[in-house]
């Protein structure tokens, strides 16, 4: 079985091959018509439980589950609201294209994030404690915004420990 998405007349090929990013997903082929439309914007960026349903024939617990399982184990959707007035839409990250994820430039920074770039850029490197002073926040805070930005490739950690200084790559 191919765990891509089949090639549908409805869909063109640069929606298909965005669709085939979610191959290590398990997801069904209503869930992956849900994202094509989504991505779309078919439904204005925002997609109901009635939606899901009509478009998919499938009744108000099997939409529920489906579309609960795009946001707690894929997440790929973002559920804004509950019950009656609940909407769902796509996780920003997954609307990023591929060219866009290889090139930093095109990610957008926080105004802390990029604080952290400029003061780099200055110095030369940075430490975690020099982050809670300059931006006066705990070390677990800038712990995590120190990985955020390596994560996103703007930056490299050296060394361990207190000993670590971070970089731009």
């Amino acid at each position: 079985m191919n765990p891509g998405f089949n090639n549908h007349t409805l869909l063109d090929a640069q929606t298909v091959e965005w669709l085939n990013r979610f191959k290590a997903i398990s997801l069904n082929d209503n869930q992956r018509f849900a994202l094509a439309s989504l991505k779309a914007n078919q439904y204005s960026g925002k997609l109901t439980n009635r939606d899901y349903q009509r478009n998919n024939s499938v009744d108000s617990v099997q939409a529920t589950a489906e579309l609960g399982d795009m946001v707690k184990r894929a997440g790929v959707l973002v559920q804004h609201g509950t019950r009656g007035g609940a909407y769902y839409t796509l996780n920003r990250q997954f609307l990023e294209d591929e060219k866009q994820k290889s090139k930093p430039g095109k990610i957008i920074l926080s105004d802390q994030e990029e604080q952290v770039i400029s003061y780099i850029k200055k110095e030369g490197f940075v430490t975690n404690k020099i982050i809670q002073e300059i931006l006066r926040v705990d070390r677990n805070a800038a712990f995590y915004l120190l990985k955020g930005l390596i994560k996103k490739g703007y930056i490299i950690s050296e060394g361990k420990s207190r000993a670590t200084k971070y970089r731009l790559s």
